[in-house]
C-alpha cells in the first residue's frame, strides 16, 4: 500500500521495491508458498530495473533467484543469481561492510549449482569466496558464524566429490566453531547444528568411528528440538537424521534406528511442498533407502515395493542434469536388485543393471561417489549371474568390482564390503571354469574383509558365510578335511551372529547344512548328516513361502535325505526326499532350473522306488523344459540350457511307454524337443480366429511377439569387452532390458487371451487327441524315442484314435550310439584331405579317398533296417511289395537323428535277399510331429499362384575348392524351367551375396542352392551356405518370415546334420527354411559328392514337372506347374534312378544315400 502511495520518481522507492520482495522471500521462507517467492523476484527485478548498479538491489535479487532455483531446478535461475551477486561484489570495495555477506551469498550460490552440475570448479569458486568473506570478519562479529557454517558446507560438497579427509575435518571444524560461537535462541543455530551433524555422519561413512555417527545424531536432534513446526528448514532437518539413523543402523544392527529413520524422513515428504522438487526427490530417495534397508532386516514385501515406489518417485523428480541424478539411479538400481533377489523377476535385475549403468557413465572420473557406484553395478551384474549362468556377466562383475576397489580411499569404511563382493564374484566364476586360482583369490578377499570388519558389526555374518562357502568349495577340489572344517566353522559364526527374522538366516543355515552334508559325503559320519538335515529344516521352516530361495533351499534339504538313506536304508528317508522334491518342483518362483533339476530327481527317484507319482513328476519336469530356456533369452542362450536336459525327454518318455500311457508319451515327445522352433513358431501363430474376437488383443499379441522374436536373435555379449560401462554396453543392456520386458508382455496377453471363452486351450502344448485328429491321409508318421532303459516308437496313422505302439526290443540307447558312431567315423574316413588331383570332391569342401579308406556302411545299414526300420513297417502292415507305396514321415530322435532311416536295409549282391526302406514306402523327415501338421493343413490360397525359382550358385566360392558341377547343375535347371515356362532368376558367383539372396527369397516360392555349406560344430546357429560374400548363417534364416513359400532343394552339404549335443533341436539348415516358412526342403544329411549333384537334381525336377503337367485344355494349352506335394517322391524317384546306373555298392549307396525330404 505505501509503495503505490509514492511514484518511481522518489530517490528511495527501488529500495523500498526491493526490501518487499526480501519480505515475500522471508515469507516464502516459512510458508514454501510459490507465489511468495515469484513476487520476490518480480519486485527485485523490477528495482534492479530501476536502478542497475546498486550493490544492494544485486544481492537481494541473486538471494532471491538462488531460492527460486531450489524450486523450479531451472539452471537459468542459479545462472542468474550468480551474476548478479558476482556483479554485486565487483561494484563494493574492499573495505566495504556488505562485501562479506555478498561474498557469503555468492559462495552459496556457486556450491548449488555445483551440487546441480558437480562441476567441482564451482565447489573451489564457493569455498574461495567463503575463504575470503571469513578473513574479512572480526572476531565477535554477529555474521561470522553464518559464514563458518557456509565454509563447512562447502567444503563437505568438496570431500563429497574428491573423500579428501582434509575437506571434512576442515568443514566440521569450521561448523563446531559456529555452533559455538552461535547465542542459545539465534534463529541460525539449528541450522548450524544440523550441518554440523551431516558432516559428523558424512565422516563416519568413512572412517566408521562410531563416535561420528553419535555425534550426528545428537547435533540433529537438537536442531529439529529447536526447529518451529512450520519452518521451511524442518523437513531438510528431519530428513538428515533419518539418513543418519539408518547409518548407524547399518553399522550396529539396531532396529530401532530403522524405524526412527521411517518416521523421521515420512515426516519430512509429508512437510515438503509438492512444488519443492529438488527437496521432495532428495527426501522421497533417502525414504526409500531406509525401507529397503528394512526389507533386508525383515522380508516385509510391502518395504520393498515402497522402496522401488519412493525411489522411482525420486528420480523422475531429479533434473537429468543434476549432479545427484547417479545417486537418485543407483540406489534405485540397488531397491531392484533387492527385489530380484526375493522374488526372482528378471525384469527387476535388468532395470536395475540399466539404471546403474547409467548412474556410473555420468557419474565424473574422480568423483568420491563413483567406487560405490561401481560396486552396486557390480553386485547386479554378480546377482544376474546367478539366474543366467551367463560367464559374460561374473566376468564384468569381477571388473567392475576391482576398479571400485582401486578407486577407493584407503582405509574407506566400504572397503571390506567390496572385497567381499569381490571374493563372491571370484568363487562364482570359479564354479563355471573350474579354476583354482579363482578359489584362492575368493579366500583372500574375503579373509581380508573378515580382517577389516570390527566384532558386531551387524555385516559379519554375511563375511563369514561367503568365506565358508569358498572353504568348502576349495574342499571339493582338494579333499582336505581342514577346508571343511573351517567351512563349517565360519558357517556357524555366521548363523550364531544372526538373530531370528533376519532374511538371510535362511541361506546362512542352508550353507550350514550343505557344509555338514559335504563332510558326511567324504566321512559317511551318521552324525554330520543328522545335523546337514536339521539346519537345511529350519531354514525352510523359517523361509516365506513366495520366496526365490526356497526351491533351492529344498532341494538341499531333499538331496540330504537322498545322502542319509544311502547309509542308513531307511525308507523313510526315500519318501522325504521324494515329497521335498516334489515341493521345490512345484513353486511359483526361483530358478527354473533349480526347479527343474528337482522335479528330475523327483521323477527319477520315484520311478526308481516305484512311487505312483513319476508320470505326475515327469509332466512337471517337461513343463518346465520351456522355462529353462524362457523366451526372455537370446536362441544362443536358449540352447545352451537345454544342453544338459536332452535325456530329460527320452527318460520321461521311457516312463510313460512302461506305464502304457501312450498319450502322454507322444504329447511329451512333442513338448519336450524342438523347444525352440516351438517358441517361434507360436510367436508366428496366426490369430484370425482371435482377431475376429478381440481385434485389439490380436494386434497386441502380434505386435509383441515380432518384438520377442527380434530381440532373440540378438548376438551374445562378447566377454572380450573389459569396461562395464561404454555406449556399446549400454546399448546391449538396453537391448536385454527390452528383451526381458517383451517377454513379460507376452506372457500377460497369453493370459489375457486364455481368459477369453474359447480361447483357454491358446497356444498350449500339443495333446495327444489333438495331434491325431490333424494327421495326413497319404501315410503315417513315426516317432521314435531312444532311451536308457527302453526303446520305442509310436506310429500315427490318419483315421486311428490311438496311437501304434512298436517296441523296439533289440534296439537299445547302447546300440544306436553305437551305430552312429560308427557311421561318423566312416564318414570322418571321406573327409580326410589329400593332394590327389584324380579323388572326387564333395560340397564341403573335401575329396572322397578310395573304397579302401572306408568302413562297413552295410553294417549300419542293415542293423537299422533289422532292428528299427522293419519292425515299425511290420506293425504297419506294409511288407508287401506295392508299386504304389504309401509316404511315410520319420521323426527320429535322440542319436537315431544321424542315422539314415530312409537309406536302412539289406543290401546284399544277391538281388533277392535285398530289401530296404526305399523298397516300401516313400520318406520324408519332420523335426516335429507340430510342424509337419501346421504345413500340412494349411489352405491353399496360403500359397503362390505362379511359380518362380531362385538359382544359387557358387561353383567358385572365394577360400573354397571349384564346384563344375554346381554351374552345370543350376544351368540345366535354368534350361528345364525355361523350356516349361517357368520363371527362373540365377544368381551366380559375385551376383549371389548373403543380402542379395535374402532379398530374392521374398519375391520367389522355390529355391535351389547348389554351393558349400557347413554345419558348425563349435556354434551350430553360425551354420550356413558359404556365398560369394561370406556364409548366410542359420541364425539369419531363421529370421526370414516368407510367405507363400513352396520349397526349398539344399543341393549342399552337412544341411540337415544337426548338432549333436542337441540332437532333439534340430539345429541345421534344413529346419531353419522350414521356420522361415518353406512347405518343405531337400536337404543333405552329410557331405555330398558334387559328381552326381546335377544328375540328381535334375531327374527331381524333371520328374517333378512331369507329374505338374496339367491335361491339355480345349484351347490346346497345357500348364505345368513346380507343385511341392510331390517333392518327396520326387526324391525318391531320383534316388532311385541313379541307384539303378550305380548299383548298390558302398560307393553308389553315397551318391544319394545323403539326400533326404522334411515336410510337405
Amino acid at each position: 500500500m505505501a509503495l503505490q502511495l509514492v511514484g518511481e520518481e522518489n530517490h528511495n522507492f527501488p529500495v523500498w521495491l526491493s526490501n518487499l520482495g526480501a519480505s515475500f522471500r522471508c515469507r516464502f521462507q516459512h510458508t514454501g508458498e510459490r507465489e511468495d517467492i515469484d513476487a520476490a523476484i518480480r519486485n527485485q527485478e523490477a528495482a534492479v530495473r530501476l536502478v542497475p548498479a546498486q550493490p544492494g538491489l544485486l544481492n537481494n535479487l541473486g538471494n532471491s533467484l538462488l531460492l527460486y532455483f531450489e524450486v523450479t531446478g531451472d539452471l537459468t535461475d542459479i545462472d542468474n543469481a550468480i551474476s548478479n551477486q558476482l556483479r554485486a561484489v565487483e561494484l563494493v570495495s574492499e573495505n566495504d561492510s556488505n562485501l562479506p555477506s555478498f561474498l557469503s551469498n555468492l559462495g552459496a550460490s556457486y556450491l548449488t549449482r555445483f551440487d546441480f552440475k558437480g562441476d567441482l570448479q564451482d565447489a573451489k569458486s564457493a569455498i574461495l569466496c567463503q575463504q575470503r568473506a571469513v578473513k574479512l570478519f572480526s572476531e565477535g562479529h554477529p555474521n561470522l558464524p553464518g559464514l563458518l557454517n557456509n565454509l563447512g558446507s562447502m567444503l563437505v560438497a568438496q570431500f563429497n566429490h574428491t573423500g579428501d579427509l582434509e575437506d571434512i575435518s576442515n568443514a566440521i571444524a569450521h561448523q563446531q566453531t559456529a555452533v559455538q560461537l552461535t547465542p542459545a535462541g539465534h534463529a541460525n543455530l539449528p541450522g548450524f547444528l544440523g550441518n554440523l551433524g551431516n558432516s559428523f555422519e558424512i565422516r563416519f561413512r568413512r572412517s566408521g568411528c562410531l563416535e561420528d555417527i553419535d555425534s550426528a545424531i545428537s547435533n540433529q536432534q537438537v536442531a529439529i528440538q529447536l526447529t518451529p513446526t512450520d519452518h521451511s528448514n524442518l523437513p531438510t532437518l528431519l530428513c538428515s537424521i533419518g539418513y543418519s539413523f539408518v547409518t548407524r543402523s547399518r553399522s550396529t544392527g539396531d532396529s530401532m534406528d530403522i524405524e526412527s529413520a521411517i518416521a523421521h524422513q515420512q515426516r519430512a515428504v509429508q512437510l515438503t511442498p509438492k512444488s519443492h522438487a529438488t527437496a521432495s526427490s532428495q527426501f522421497l530417495s533417502s525414504l526409500g533407502l531406509s525401507f529397503a534397508f528394512r526389507f533386508e532386516r525383515t522380508g516385509d514385501p510391502d518395504d520393498i515395493e515402497s522402496a522401488i515406489s519412493y525411489q522411482q518417485k525420486a528420480v523422475e523428480l531429479t533434473p537429468q542434469s543434476h549432479s545427484n541424478l547417479p545417486l537418485r539411479l543407483g540406489d534405485l538400481g540397488v531397491a531392484l536388485r533387492i527385489r530380484f533377489e526375493r522374488f526372482g523377476d528378471l525384469v527387476d535385475i535388468e532395470r536395475a543393471i540399466s539404471n546403474q549403468q547409467r548412474a556410473v557413465n555420468i557419474t565424473p572420473q574422480g568423483h568420491a561417489a563413483l567406487p560405490g557406484q561401481l560396486a552396486n553395478l557390480s553386485a547386479s551384474f554378480a546377482a544376474r549371474f546367478m539366474r543366467t549362468g551367463a560367464l559374460v556377466d561374473i566376468e564384468r562383475a569381477i571388473a567392475t568390482q576391482e576398479q571400485a576397489i582401486e578407486y577407493m580411499p584407503t582405509g574407506h569404511i566400504e572397503l571390506p564390503v567390496h572385497l567381499n563382493n569381490l571374493g563372491n564374484s571370484f568363487l562364482n566364476r570359479f564354479r563355471i571354469k573350474s579354476d583354482l586360482q579363482d578359489v584362492e583369490s575368493a579366500l583372500a578377499n574375503q579373509e581380508r574383509a573378515v580382517q577389516l570388519t570390527p566384532e558386531g558389526h551387524p555385516r559379519l555374518a554375511a563375511w563369514y558365510n561367503n568365506l565358508g562357502n569358498s572353504f568348502r568349495t576349495r574342499f571339493w577340489r582338494t579333499r582336505e578335511l581342514p577346508d571343511i572344517a573351517r567351512a563349517i566353522s565360519y558357517h556357524q559364526r555366521a548363523v550364531d551372529l544372526t538373530a531370528e527374522g533376519n532374511v538371510y538366516l535362511p541361506m546362512w543355515l542352508t550353507c550350514l547344512g550343505n557344509s555338514f552334508g559335504t563332510r558326511f559325503e567324504h566321512t559317511e559320519d551318521l552324525r554330520d548328516i543328522e545335523t546337514a538335515i536339521s539346519h537345511q529344516q529350519r531354514a525352510v521352516d523359517i523361509t516365506p513361502d513366495g520366496h526365490a530361495g526356497l526351491p533351492l533351499f529344498l532341494h538341499n534339504l531333499a538331496d540330504s535325505f537322498r545322502l542319509r538313506f544311502a547309509i542308513s536304508k531307511d525308507e523313510q528317508d526315500i519318501l522325504q526326499a521324494i515329497s521335498v522334491w516334489r515341493r521345490a518342483a512345484t513353486q511359483n518362483v526361483g530358478h527354473p532350473s533349480t526347479r527343474l533339476d528337482s522335479a528330475r530327481r523327483w521323477a527319477m527317484l520315484s520311478e526308481e522306488h516305484n512311487g505312483p507319482d513319476t508320470l505326475e513328476a515327469f509332466r512337471v519336469a517337461i513343463g518346465l523344459l520351456s522355462q529353462v530356456a524362457g523366451l526372455e533369452q537370446t536362441i544362443h542362450s536358449r540352447h545352451k540350457s537345454l544342453a544338459d536336459m536332452s535325456d530329460l525327454t527320452a527318460s520321461a518318455t521311457a516312463a510313460a511307454f512302461a506305464h502304457g500311457a501312450l498319450e502322454d508319451a507322444l504329447a511329451w515327445l512333442e513338448q519336450g524337443r524342438c523347444i525352440v522352433w516351438n517358441q517361434i513358431n507360436q510367436l508366428r501363430a496366426p490369430v484370425d480366429r482371435l482377431r475376429a474376437y478381440h481385434p485389439s488383443l490380436a494386434g497386441r499379441f502380434l505386435q509383441v511377439g515380432r518384438a520377442l522374436e527380434a530381440s532373440a536373435y540378438r548376438q551374445q555379449e562378447s566377454t572380450a569387452i573389459s569396461q562395464a560401462v561404454t555406449p556399446q554396453t549400454i546399448t546391449i543392456q538396453e537391448e536385454t532390458h527390452a528383451h526381458v520386458q517383451f517377454a513379460g508382455d507376452w506372457d500377460r496377453i497369453l493370459a489375457e487371451i486364455r481368459a477369453i471363452p474359447g480361447f483357454h486351450d491358446f497356444l498350449q502344448p500339443p495333446n495327444a487327441s489333438y495331434l491325431l485328429s490333424r494327421l495326413p491321409q497319404e501315410g503315417p508318421i513315426v516317432i521314435f524315442n531312444i532311451g536308457q532303459k527302453r526303446s520305442d516308437a509310436l506310429a500315427l496313422v490318419s483315421g486311428c484314435d490311438t496311437p501304434l505302439h512298436v517296441a523296439l526290443e533289440n534296439f537299445s540307447h547302447e546300440q544306436v550310439l553305437g551305430l552312429s558312431g560308427t557311421l561318423r567315423k566312416y564318414l570322418r574316413t571321406r573327409d580326410i584331405q589329400r593332394d590327389d588331383e584324380d579323388l572326387e570332391v564333395d560340397r564341403s569342401g573335401h575329396k572322397v579317398p578310395p573304397l579302401g579308406m572306408q568302413g562297413s556302411l552295410y553294417k549300419v545299414l542293415g542293423s537299422l533296417w533289422a532292428n528299427a526300420v522293419k519292425p515299425i513297417l511290420d506293425a504297419l502292415g506294409f511288407s508287401g511289395l506295392t508299386s504304389d507305396r504309401p509316404r511315410i514321415w520319420w521323426c527320429p530322435t535322440g542319436p537315431l537323428a544321424f542315422l539314415p532311416l530312409h537309406a536302412a536295409g539289406i543290401f546284399a549282391k544277391d538281388r533277392t535277399a535285398r530289401s530296404s526302406t526305399c523298397d516300401f514306402v516313400v520318406s520324408s523327415y519332420t523335426p516335429s510331429i507340430s510342424s509337419l501338421l501346421d504345413k500340412l493343413n494349411e489352405t491353399p490360397t496360403d500359397r503362390r499362384r505362379h511359380d518362380n525359382l531362385l538359382l544359387v550358385s557358387q561353383p567358385e566360392t572365394p577360400g573354397h575348392s571349384r564346384l563344375p558341377g554346381a554351374k552345370k547343375e543350376t544351368e540345366a535347371l535354368e534350361t528345364m524351367m525355361s523350356s516349361h515356362s517357368i520363371e527362373s532368376r540365377l544368381l551366380e558367383g559375385a551376383a549371389a551375396t548373403a543380402s542379395q539372396v535374402k532379398e530374392e527369397l521374398i519375391t520367389h516360392n522355390w529355391v535351389h542352392f547348389a554351393c558349400h555349406a557347413v554345419q558348425d560344430i563349435a556354434e551350430p546357429l553360425n551354420s550356413g551356405f558359404h556365398l560369394h560374400d561370406g556364409r548366410l548363417q542359420l541364425l539369419e534364416i531363421m529370421q526370414e518370415r516368407l510367405s507363400k513359400t513352396d520349397h526349398a532343394f539344399l543341393s549342399a552339404c552337412q544341411t540337415s546334420m544337426g548338432d549333436e549335443k542337441l540332437s532333439d533341436e534340430a539345429i541345421h539348415l534344413a529346419a531353419g527354411m522350414l521356420a522361415a516358412g518353406y512347405r518343405g526342403v531337400v536337404a543333405t544329411m552329410w557331405s555330398i559328392q558334387d559328381k552326381y549333384g546335377p544328375e540328381i537334381a535334375t531327374t527331381f525336377y524333371s520328374h517333378l514337372l512331369e507329374e505338374g503337367r496339367s491335361p491339355t485344355s480345349e484351347e490346346g494349352v497345357s500348364v505345368t506347374k513346380l507343385d511341392g506335394a510331390g517333392a518327396g517322391r520326387a526324391l525318391d524317384f531320383s534316388t532311385q534312378k541313379i541307384r539303378e546306373t550305380l548299383g548298390d555298392g558302398e560307393r553308389a549307396l553315397l551318391a544319394w544315400l545323403p539326400y533326404v525330404h522334411f515336410g510337405v
